[in-house]
């Protein structure tokens, strides 16, 4: 089965930002281990609202739609494009899980646009 791929301006703002994030927090941390943790850690315990909404892009704001997993899956799977293991390790599930997670992201994905498209 071939990967579902995010656009490549999209994937590449958000490889940058990731890149961004864990090379600030390398410093601070001292320990690849703990940036991998810090990035990962302000990802879960962000919560998307409506004001965050306007400095995002317009392509991502469906992804502040999603339940959590759905997105984190999503997010680095698709746009920054890790492996399925390694976003497993990252996010304490099975590789099955990632899948499943990710599918049902790509499926808010299309429910998403066609509501936004309906309006």
């Amino acid at each position: 089965m071939t990967p579902l791929r995010a656009p490549d301006d999209l994937r590449s703002d958000l490889e940058d930002s990731c890149r961004e994030a864990f090379c600030t927090s390398l410093p601070l941390t001292g320990s690849v281990a703990h940036a991998e943790s810090v990035v990962m850690e302000a990802i879960e315990f962000w919560s998307p609202s409506d004001t965050v909404s306007q400095f995002i892009r317009e392509e991502l704001r469906p992804l502040l739609l999603m339940p959590d997993r759905h997105r984190h899956c999503f997010m680095l799977r698709m746009l920054v494009n890790l492996s399925r293991q390694a976003c497993a390790r990252i996010l304490g599930l099975t590789g099955l899980q990632v899948d499943r997670y990710t599918t049902a992201a790509v499926s808010d994905l299309a429910q998403l646009n066609e509501q936004e498209r309906s309006q």
